[in-house]
């Protein structure tokens, strides 16, 4: 049986952008956060009714994730963005005031994930381990001219007072040693991935990437972690 022992997180967070009103009523929307999903979401929050209603979409207003939702209780709290899937958007979203909005009225917001970079880099801070036993890592991943993306997990290790780092997977060479070897995570089309590492003993952990192939590196990724235990 698994349990979930850390809630879904961002091992990033992806740039979010100001929203952008266009309507005549009051241009109040306040938003926070960071997108679980950003390379690919472009939000939408609009007003659906003449009773102060709103509804909102993760694809420009293609479809709608929630609908008919009182402005009332996104005022004075920000309303947490949960999508039809019943997965939590990472943004929130706050009105100024209850009333004074008219129906129509939009406001977009654009959402941007990490560049690919053209050498190795940390993409998220040393993250502590928390008793998990298998982390996974999703995301979604947006090509550029790069010819694809390479993440992989480390695990740091303390010594010293500095910190070394070590890759994520313990090897037996047969003979009592141990070997470290990475366990890379290629992507080489635009898509969403699912990358699962084993974590057992690992007291800490770190996401790394780096483009694939052609020097030039301008693609966008998002990723974001749960992490789970077998109870016992």
């Amino acid at each position: 049986m698994w349990e979930l022992v850390v809630k879904k997180k961002p091992l990033f967070s992806g740039v979010v952008g100001a929203p952008a009103f266009t309507g005549t009523g009051t241009d109040d929307l306040m938003v926070i956060g960071p997108s679980f999903f950003a390379p690919s979401r472009q939000y939408r929050v609009e007003i659906d009714s003449t009773s102060e209603t709103f509804r909102w979409s993760n694809d420009g207003g293609v479809s709608w994730e929630a609908e008919d939702v009182d402005v009332g209780y996104a005022v004075g709290t920000y309303y947490e963005l949960i999508n039809a899937e019943h997965e939590r958007e990472g943004l929130k979203i706050k009105f100024g005031v209850r009333s004074g909005h008219v129906n129509g009225d939009l406001w977009d917001i654009v959402t941007t994930g990490d560049v690919v970079g053209d050498t190795e880099t940390a993409v998220s801070p040393v993250i502590v381990n928390s008793g998990a036993e298998e982390l996974i890592i999703s995301g979604e991943y947006v090509k550029g001219t790069e010819s694809g993306l390479i993440l992989y997990v480390k695990t740091p290790l303390e010594y010293t007072d500095t910190i070394q780092h070590r890759f994520g997977r313990n090897i037996d060479t047969g003979d009592g040693g141990l070997i470290y070897k990475p366990e890379y995570f290629k992507l080489e089309a635009s898509a969403n991935y699912k990358y699962r590492v084993n974590v057992s003993g690992v007291p800490f952990y770190q996401l790394y990437q780096i483009r694939s192939g052609a020097v030039a590196a301008d693609g966008l990724f998002t990723a974001f972690a749960d992490t789970f235990k077998i109870l016992r």
